[in-house]
């Protein structure tokens, strides 16, 4: 498939409450939506703003006080309790997500103040056009 395809299928999957689960159709957890996230900060930029926006919310608000996200396991037998290692990669995840969504706005925003920027300021003379030559 094209990488446009596979991007609007990762949309099409991404929950109401703005995170991805593990396997299709499971609730949102930190560890896809940080995964999730992380490559949607790599991949089509603008396109992807508004599922980037509402995956960060959903991390935000499922932050815990001391800083980390639960988890569910992963595996078959485990998927209905929060699992230690599953917590520790999925703080990982979403702390990666969200960071690296941060820099990509940063990026698209400092790129847009440039071009800005460079569409304010006055033309400058080139060489040849008599200026400055004797």
């Amino acid at each position: 498939a094209e990488r446009g395809d596979l991007l609007k299928t990762l949309l099409a999957e991404q929950n109401q409450d703005g995170g991805w689960g593990w396997l299709r159709s499971q609730e949102s957890d930190a560890m896809a939506t940080g995964q999730v996230l992380y490559a949607l900060a790599h991949s089509a930029g603008a396109t992807t703003t508004a599922a980037r926006q509402r995956a960060v919310q959903f991390l935000v608000n499922g932050q815990q006080s001391d800083g980390r996200w639960e988890v569910k396991g992963t595996k078959k037998n485990k998927q209905d309790r929060i699992e230690e290692t599953a917590t520790y990669w999925g703080t990982c995840w979403a702390v990666s997500g969200v960071l690296e969504s941060a820099r990509q706005e940063a990026v698209v925003s400092e790129t847009a103040s440039v071009t800005e920027a460079r569409e304010k300021r006055p033309a400058q003379p080139t060489r040849g056009d008599g200026e400055g030559q004797r």
